[in-house]
């Protein structure tokens, strides 16, 4: 399978698999927190690549969220979490090698309706939560 990313509403989505194409590390193992890929197996939307380049780096060797050149690998795409994931990006950092210039985006990438579905329902919480105060 090929790993996916896109984005809804500001947000951005991660479909991938425990044996998705391009997998550097194998996330069944003790001690793996997430998954990395080898970028070029990753299909990334424009629109996640946009708010992909609004996350900002941090001083830390790892993070939330991560593109950064391996010297072994090439460029390399890696998250905290497992295949699905949503990534506010607010919330969220790259590691202090984060350079989210170094993908580009691929044709036709969907955004599953599971996800807007999921994406929709958080919204519509949130919503509900600052109307009752």
């Amino acid at each position: 399978m090929k790993t996916k990313v896109f984005a809804y509403k500001g947000i951005i989505g991660i479909e991938s698999s425990l044996d998705a194409e391009g997998l550097i590390n194998n996330p069944r193992e003790k001690g793996q927190l997430g998954f990395s890929l080898k970028a070029e197996s990753v299909e990334f939307s424009q629109g996640a690549i946009d708010i992909l380049l609004k996350i900002e780096k941090s001083s830390d060797a790892i993070g939330d969220v991560d593109i950064f050149m391996s010297n072994n690998d090439g460029v390399v795409f890696s998250w905290i979490g497992g295949p699905r994931r949503a990534i506010h990006p607010g919330k969220a950092e790259g590691s202090n090698v984060y350079d989210p210039t170094l993908i580009s985006a691929t044709d036709n990438v969907d955004v599953p309706e599971d996800f807007k579905q999921y994406v929709d329902g958080y919204f519509d919480s949130l919503k509900k939560h600052s109307d009752s105060e």
